[in-house]
């Protein structure tokens, strides 16, 4: 037997994102999910739909041999890496 379909919102989005991640980690990664001209995320006819575009997960390949490298963050001491 199936389970019911789960009933979900861009306030449930927005309550899990604020809940669960700080407000600096939204505005620089997440700002466009909730509240832009293009959302991610979106209500509509009681259903919530997602923009199925891919989302930088802070890994990107540097130089011919592809060397990983994690970017767009800050160590203890506020040190942009």
């Amino acid at each position: 037997m199936s389970e019911p379909p789960v009933e979900v919102s861009t306030a449930d989005v927005r309550s899990y994102m604020n809940e669960y991640m700080t407000q600096d980690f939204i505005s620089s990664r997440y700002y466009d999910i909730l509240d832009s001209d293009t959302p991610g995320c979106i209500d509509a006819d009681g259903a919530l739909y997602i923009r199925n575009t891919p989302k930088g997960g802070g890994f990107a390949f540097t130089g011919a041999d592809t060397t990983r490298a994690i970017a767009g963050f800050t160590d203890e001491s506020g040190q942009k890496k």
